[in-house]
């Protein structure tokens, strides 16, 4: 969302010191800030005014402050206020009234799965609607503002993922995002030791079905009793999914395939259909019903949200699967765990046919009676014949392994084994998903079907999809590209956090100031794409977007570093491509039959 600082200062009723500025969304990490954005120093264990200058020399156009010292030293476009976390609060309840009141805000929370199924929701929307979501889970008072600030004007719909650790939390986010639809997806043992017990979890759970108005609708899950409970706490119309034969959105014959991915029949009030999803997990058909319910309550058609669910992906870390360099498959859902969570990513292991399975786990926190948690995993996995790998912990009843035991055993394992890698954030187990895949650079250049008129091409590059997607419109599929860190992209890969809907709207958003240009060392490589019926999108960094659509390449600044363009990929002159990122470019040279080698530099 674009306004001037002076407007933002005014409604914060505080005082902008230096010129006004337009400001263009806002960041509270000073090494992502974008062309711009409001730098918001957030005072916590590091007080985040040391890195104000860091913020503008990477492009921030202004920041808030509590420091009048900083900004007498800074200089700028400051907004100075008492409190910068809590201006960034008020800043974002004020940015949510500048949208149109057709504008509607999806709220999602529940012990488990809020973010893979605020993922689907807005996969789900997306073909039909201007959908803006929270990157990863950015789900608290600091990350929702944020994603408010960061929506375009056009957006109409805000699918707003809302966590907690306390009662009233979710209270306060709804105030800031005013949520007409509200999802909760399970109650189950997560921060149970904060609140007490899966009451209390129930109880700050249904905070968002309360603030729903009565003209909203309150999406709640048939096959938990505690979260349809909260239908008594609901002034809007309920919606329930599942698999309980009462339920609205109605799901059945759920079967899992060799990669892990459901398939299943749903039945909604519009409609049924047989769906098919390319992400790991049992229990995805459940989220994917979620999106399904959203969008009905939207008007959107059935036959739309199934095909865009069935190529949908999820944030990293979520029953991401992965090939180790023997070739065994494994499931990175190593970003949290609590009982409830890891009882369904070892059903999908179960499900899956393999001769060894294997569960790497670490220690569940937060949760009331880790004892009992702990036994009926163990009974579990025991049932199911699942190994377990306790890393760093001997509450699984085993013992406990260091990071390095456990990489060289799953190392060791090929195609015949499976691998879950899952526990609590504390446990920080994306340290074994990254040592096990540290020397898997050059295995998943894989190519896509290709049909009359797409070709999708994927280089993973460790645990980061690093590119290419091509297709009619060149926006169709960006929410397949999901990376973490800026390495040398080809084609199409936006910053961390940019996903399709964002990229779309800085399209919309910066119509006006496209400009034709067709000197680019990428062109003749470009007219191969259009000449063969397809529309190609390239990201330098942030820094521009070269478009080909209808025979014209068009160039939107972003901003003015010079970049190098070589055969139609893009990449950092600082940066070293990697062996997959050269295997890619030959894959594109190769489709299009040209004798050109790509030009390397350093």
């Amino acid at each position: 969302m674009r306004w001037r600082a002076q407007d933002l200062a005014d409604a914060l009723g505080a005082r902008l010191v230096g010129p006004d500025t337009d400001i263009d969304g806002a960041t509270f990490d000073s090494r992502q800030v974008l062309h711009h954005q409001l730098f918001v120093p957030i005072v916590a264990q590091r007080d985040g005014h040391d890195f104000i200058a860091d913020a503008l020399l990477a492009g921030a156009s202004a920041y808030l402050s509590s420091r009048l010292d900083v900004v007498e030293t800074i200089g700028g476009s400051a907004i100075v206020v008492p409190d910068t976390a809590l201006a960034l609060i008020d800043a974002a309840r004020w940015a949510r009234q500048q949208f149109a009141e057709s504008t509607v805000v999806v709220g999602v929370t529940g012990s488990v799965g809020k973010t893979t199924t605020k993922d689907l929701i807005a996969a789900a929307l997306a073909p039909s609607k201007r959908v803006v979501a929270n990157i990863r889970s950015f789900n608290n008072e600091q990350g929702l503002p944020v994603t408010i600030l960061n929506a375009p004007i056009t957006t109409e719909v805000l699918v707003l993922e809302m966590g907690m650790r306390g009662h009233g939390q979710i209270a306060d986010l709804c105030r800031i995002a005013r949520p007409a639809i509200g999802v909760v997806t399970r109650v189950g043992q997560a921060h149970t030791e904060l609140l007490g017990g899966l009451a209390g979890v129930a109880e700050a759970k249904g905070e968002l079905i309360e603030a729903l108005p009565p003209q909203g609708m309150a999406i709640l899950n048939a096959d938990d009793s505690l979260v349809m409970a909260m239908s008594a706490r609901s002034s809007a119309p309920v919606m329930t999914y599942g698999e309980s034969a009462s339920a609205d959105v109605h799901i059945s014959a759920v079967t899992i395939d060799q990669q892990g991915c459901a398939a299943f029949v749903i039945r909604a009030p519009s409609g049924s259909c047989t769906m098919k999803l390319s992400i790991a997990g049992r229990h995805m058909a459940h989220n994917a019903a979620v999106a399904i319910a959203v969008g009905e309550s939207l008007g959107i058609s059935l036959d739309s949200m199934a095909l865009a669910l069935s190529t949908a992906t999820i944030s990293e870390h979520r029953m991401q699967a992965k090939r180790t360099r023997r070739g065994a498959l494994l499931f990175d859902d190593c970003y949290n765990a609590n009982p409830t969570s890891m009882a369904a990513a070892l059903e999908t292991l179960a499900q899956i046919p393999a001769v060894r399975k294997v569960a790497v786990l670490g220690v569940m926190a937060e949760i009331t009676d880790p004892q009992a948690a702990y036994a009926a995993i163990v009974d579990q996995a025991q049932k199911s014949r699942i190994e377990i790998l306790a890393v760093e912990t001997t509450a699984y009843g085993v013992p406990a392994m260091s990071l390095e035991e456990v990489q060289q055993l799953v190392e060791e394992l090929d195609s015949e084994a499976v691998v879950l890698v899952k526990g609590s954030r504390v446990a920080r187990l994306e340290r074994v998903v990254e040592a096990v895949m540290e020397n898997v650079a050059d295995f998943g250049l894989t190519q896509l079907p290709v049909s009359e008129k797409r070709v999708q091409v994927v280089e993973i590059y460790k645990d980061e999809v690093h590119c290419v997607v091509t297709a009619d419109h060149p926006l169709a599929v960006l929410d397949k590209v999901k990376c973490e860190d800026v390495q040398p992209y080809p084609l199409l890969l936006p910053q961390a956090g940019r996903t399709r809907s964002r990229l779309n709207a800085w399209f919309e958003s910066l119509e006006d100031d496209i400009r034709v240009s067709m000197e680019l060392d990428s062109t003749e490589t470009m007219k191969k794409f259009v000449e063969a019926g397809l529309g190609v999108s390239f990201l330098a960094s942030m820094n521009c977007v070269d478009e080909v659509a209808d025979g014209t390449l068009r160039t939107i600044p972003l901003a003015p570093e010079p970049m190098i363009r070589k055969l139609g990929l893009i990449y950092r002159k600082d940066k070293a491509l990697s062996k997959a990122s050269l295997g890619f470019i030959q894959v594109v040279l190769d489709h299009f039959g040209s004798n050109t080698r790509p030009a390397v530099e350093h």
